[in-house]
């Protein structure tokens, strides 16, 4: 649910002020964008659903502590990399891939992105979604919520560090490594023939991400109960202020 900034700083405001239709219009316009972050993360329905709810309960009951309200989606994207960073225990190993002489160049930013430009037998082609999106799966959970941050939040480096309470230079190597692992993973599909037509896999990232979150929705039932939990007396007084993120 898209909402402009105006109005989204507007029931800011008035949530603070305990107004409880604003706090129900907020909860509503962002639960399906942290179930969509959650289940991405978590790849369980129900813990997804559970690690929405906690995140809501969370940002209605910290919003006094939101210090810049103009930047409230990183916020609210920095307690659900919180949530999910509890329940995301399997250890890994990660490479620490330095910079290039500028810091920032081996990154590859996808910018303007038209769709009119990629041929339609590419956006349409269902193996090729469920490749890249696959590919993004496989990654390891910290790089692949850099990478939702980055591609689909069209969050900066800064930001993503903020919110994952991390350095800037660890989140260049989260987002390199993870550029790395897609395109050797894309590389791997077009030798068994699936063809892409030129098209640079992260453009087909972004395309495929938001197309991905379009669907991915809260059924009206669950997003009603979700919503009166966290609006609930009981439910509002669980969470404790102080578990949200930055």
């Amino acid at each position: 649910m898209k909402i402009e900034q105006e109005r989204l700083l507007e029931l800011i405001r008035r949530s603070r002020e305990k107004d409880l239709d604003a706090q129900e219009e907020l909860v509503r316009t962002v639960q399906d964008r942290v179930y969509y972050h959650c289940k991405k993360m978590l790849k369980n329905k129900e813990d997804a659903e559970d690690t929405t709810q906690t995140v809501l309960m969370t940002m209605i009951a910290s919003l006094d502590k939101l210090k810049e309200p103009a930047a409230f989606w990183a916020w609210v994207n920095g307690i659900t990399a919180n949530q999910c960073k509890h329940l995301l225990t399997a250890p890994h190993k990660e490479w620490q891939i330095p910079e290039d002489e500028e810091g920032n160049s081996m990154l590859e930013s996808v910018e303007n992105l038209d769709e009119t430009l990629v041929p339609e037998k590419v956006l349409d082609n269902e193996e090729t979604r469920r490749m890249i999106l696959g590919l993004v799966d496989e990654l390891p959970p910290e790089q692949r919520m850099s990478v939702l941050f980055y591609y689909y939040d069209e969050m900066s480096v800064k930001q993503i560090a903020e919110a994952m309470d991390t350095s800037e230079g660890t989140v260049k190597s989260r987002l390199n490594y993870a550029r790395k692992s897609i395109k050797a993973g894309v590389e791997d599909y077009e030798r068994k023939g699936v063809k892409l037509y030129g098209v640079s896999p992260l453009v087909l990232l972004v395309f495929f991400l938001r197309q991905e979150a379009d669907g991915t929705l809260l059924d009206p039932a669950t997003a009603a109960a979700v919503a009166g939990q966290v609006l609930s007396p009981a439910g509002s007084g669980a969470v404790s202020g102080g578990a949200a993120a930055g």
